[in-house]
């Protein structure tokens, strides 16, 4: 999967958090909910609370979700599975549903589920559901990953004030990581733009970046110097 990052400062560190082992919901407590990823024999490490998983060729995978309501309240929880995708300040979303990809030599993971990708689950105060997203393996083995999530999202209790009244929606992702065969693969990163561009009433250079390689890169250290045509430097 190749990410784009578009970076809006000369020097700039970027931490991208691929995943993150939060999962419950505590914005009021009428309507609650928390979510927990059901891992699977195939889970490559079971400490962690997303799935990492190492898949076999022309094999079917059930992604499993557990989704608890835990408030006072019945709630609406969506569920869809979205593929990966690089956000402008390095940070890796989830939840778009139609992000847009750049060319890659590996299969999107929306483009393996079989069946519908997006669910809506009706849940009663203290019950819980599963949702299942049955996912097919590529062909032939493959080197890298193959990067999405599953996100879920649902209104929750309105933040309430004399003036003021907030309606509060959350969302949470369990990432999906397919990996396939065990060789090393290293990030190729390319500098392709660099213009002016402005933003928030600051002008600065915005430099696009490019990862082609299908694997995450993290705790990017950039330094950038900008010179004239000429090759004088600034």
């Amino acid at each position: 999967m190749k990410k784009r990052i578009i970076v809006f400062f000369s020097t700039l560190l970027l931490l991208l958090a691929i995943f993150w082992p939060g999962t419950t919901v505590k914005a009021a407590p009428d309507k609650s909910y928390a979510i927990q990823a059901i891992l699977p024999d195939n889970q490559i490490n079971k400490d962690e609370s997303y799935f990492d998983l190492k898949i076999t060729p022309k094999k079917e995978q059930t992604l499993k979700v557990l989704i608890a309501n835990t408030g006072s309240k019945s709630i609406k929880v969506t569920a869809e599975i979205n593929n990966a995708y690089t956000a402008d300040s390095g940070v890796i979303g989830y939840d778009k549903y139609d992000a847009k990809l750049y060319k890659s030599k590996l299969p999107s993971l929306t483009s393996l589920v079989d069946g519908q990708r997006k669910q809506t689950v009706n849940l009663k105060t203290g019950e819980n559901k599963t949702v299942e997203f049955k996912v097919k393996s590529p062909d032939s083995e493959y080197a890298g990953i193959i990067l999405g999530g599953v996100t879920t999202t649902a209104s929750v209790s309105p933040t309430e004030s004399k003036n003021i009244n907030i309606k509060n929606q959350v969302r949470y992702v369990k990432g999906v990581v397919l990996r396939s065969k065990d060789d090393g693969v290293m990030p190729k990163m390319h500098l392709t733009t660099a213009a002016p561009k402005a933003v928030a009433g600051s002008t600065g250079i915005a430099y696009t970046l490019d990862n082609t390689a299908p694997i995450n890169i993290n705790k990017v250290s950039l330094e950038a110097k900008i010179k004239h045509n000429g090759n004088h430097q600034l």
